[in-house]
């Protein structure tokens, strides 16, 4: 058997480093606490796949308590991140409900659901239930 360069050994070696640094980046980046805060004008969802939601753009906002599963079962995740706990980010879809965006874990109860004018809904989940009414009450008295 050949013996491998010590480059080469090298160079292997840093390639599985980086890619392992950067795996782990994403698990600790994905697995942050979901945070969001309701501005002036605007709902901004911060961390991974964040999104920013002028109030105009809002048609409406309601409050389901039941797991998203519960609401749109059979959901696909077609971008986005579904880590450790549940933890699910990003772009969804289903045959029920189409493509709809979703910030929370798989076990959050209520779920948070907004309906956007032109563009895909978005659900929101706390693992912390008051939290989530909290929000929901919160933008119900912006949008009133």
């Amino acid at each position: 058997m050949e013996e491998r360069s010590p480059k080469i050994t090298i160079a292997t070696i840093l390639v599985t480093a980086i890619i392992l640094a950067v795996v782990a980046c994403m698990f600790v980046y994905g697995e942050q606490p979901l945070s969001v805060d309701v501005e002036k004008d605007k709902i901004v969802i911060h961390g991974m796949y964040g999104i920013s939601v002028p109030f105009a753009d809002v048609a409406s906002v309601s409050l389901a308590e039941r797991r998203i599963g519960e609401i749109i079962p059979h959901a696909a995740r077609t971008n986005g991140y579904g880590g450790f706990g549940g933890t699910l980010r990003g772009y969804f879809s289903s045959e029920e409900a189409g493509g709809f965006m979703l910030f929370g874990s798989a076990d959050a109860s209520p779920m948070l659901r907004i309906v956007r004018k032109d563009a895909t809904d978005i659900y929101i989940g706390y693992p912390d239930g008051e939290k989530t009414r909290t929000l929901y009450d919160t933008l119900r008295e912006r949008l009133s």
